[in-house]
């Protein structure tokens, strides 16, 4: 099948080009991901520098062959930023820039100006680097399905690049090619150029918009104040928690908290305070436990931890250990260790044969115990029901 080299040239720029368009569009629904106004730039530039490749023999050959292939290795460095960006790191000009810059200097030397295949080699492989470079960016990133998707097209791409290398050499060797837009190897690779142009597109756009859903599904499980897991979260990871105990009869303990007269220190104090105060009783308690268990707040002051494979007696010293860190955190707040203390209450199943549900309600009637006998005690459902 033969394709028209010019055409494809064409379709190659308009893709750049309509890329950029709805690359924009998607970073202006999206500004906080600056990927996408980056790589918005990148598919801008390269377009740019494409359409001055296509303007050979119309205009002077330094503003064709130099001056075109410097603006399209700056794109393809911006591109580089752009996976930069996604991956949370910093961007710099320099990397870009320099890569332009090493071609415009070596295109001052006579023999690679005059030679096709030497022109050709020395931008492919700066252009093959610069994607290879991102593709290691975007796998320094954060985990998702699309990740490898995006590596995988920016390494083949970078593959499809460096293979222009031996055709222009082997062109040379049979005695040149004399117009290289119009040489038949010419239409693969633009044609591979196009569908990695809005491969990229699309799979960027969907890296962003799996990067977002995540954030949201955290956001909606997360309490914001002290980034503990909410009640629906530690709920789910209860009931986990409770079937692998269950399965392998092994017991589980549940603990109730309650901060001791948490209204009055909001009161006297003020919200900031009491935000500052729960805040510390979180940290005290993610720092006390074991790296299986699991706590969340679950009400304004109340927090609950499941302790799988815990049971009663070793509960009780958790619970203590919690009791002990956080009225020794808050001394830095200035209201003594007296004055803020926690209450709790604690249910145990020694197989785990008790939903979460029936554990909260026993181990609440605990606390509730516990705050009746004027707080900073622990009491346990077992000894409430003997």
């Amino acid at each position: 099948m033969r394709f028209d080299p010019p055409t494809l040239f064409v379709v190659l720029v308009v893709s750049m080009l309509t890329c950029t368009g709805l690359l924009l569009w998607s970073w202006l629904q999206n500004r906080h991901e600056k990927s996408l106004l980056w790589l918005s730039a990148a598919y801008a530039v390269a377009g740019a520098g494409n359409i001055l490749l296509a303007l050979r023999d119309t205009i002077p050959d330094f503003f064709t062959i130099q001056i075109a292939n410097a603006i399209v290795l700056y794109g393809i460095g911006l591109g580089w930023n752009a996976a930069r960006a996604f991956a949370r790191r910093p961007t710099t000009q320099i990397v870009p820039a320099g890569a332009a810059l090493i071609w415009l200097l070596l295109a001052l030397i006579p023999a690679v100006s005059q030679t096709f295949e030497w022109r050709v080699t020395i931008a492919s492989l700066g252009m093959a680097t610069m994607c290879l470079m991102a593709a290691r960016e975007v796998w320094r990133s954060d985990p998702s399905r699309a990740r490898v998707a995006v590596v995988v097209v920016f390494t083949v791409h970078a593959a499809a690049v460096l293979c222009r290398i031996p055709i222009a050499v082997i062109g040379y060797v049979n005695g040149g090619i004399a117009v290289p837009f119009e040489d038949p190897s010419f239409s693969w690779f633009a044609i591979e150029s196009s569908i990695f142009v809005y491969a990229l597109a699309v799979l960027m756009v969907t890296l962003v918009k799996e990067r977002i859903e995540t954030r949201l599904r955290a956001a909606a499980l997360t309490d914001p104040l002290t980034g503990l897991p909410n009640r629906r979260a530690l709920f789910d990871r209860a009931n986990s928690m409770i079937a692998h105990g269950a399965r392998y009869r092994r017991p589980t303990t549940v603990i109730v908290f309650d901060l001791d007269r948490f209204k009055q220190i909001n009161d006297t104090y003020g919200h900031p305070v009491g935000d500052a105060v729960i805040r510390a009783f979180a940290s005290a308690a993610s720092a006390t436990l074991r790296a299986g268990d699991c706590i969340g707040r679950i009400g304004g002051e109340e927090f609950a931890a499941i302790l799988p494979d815990t049971d009663e007696a070793c509960g009780r010293i958790a619970a203590e250990r919690i009791m002990r860190a956080f009225a020794g955190g808050v001394a830095d707040l200035r209201f003594g260790r007296g004055n803020c203390t926690a209450s709790a209450g604690l249910s145990s199943a020694p197989r785990s044969t008790m939903s979460i549900e029936m554990m909260l309600h026993a181990a609440d009637r605990a606390l509730y115990e516990a705050k009746r006998l004027g707080g900073n005690q622990l009491r346990t459902a077992a000894a409430l029901a003997a």
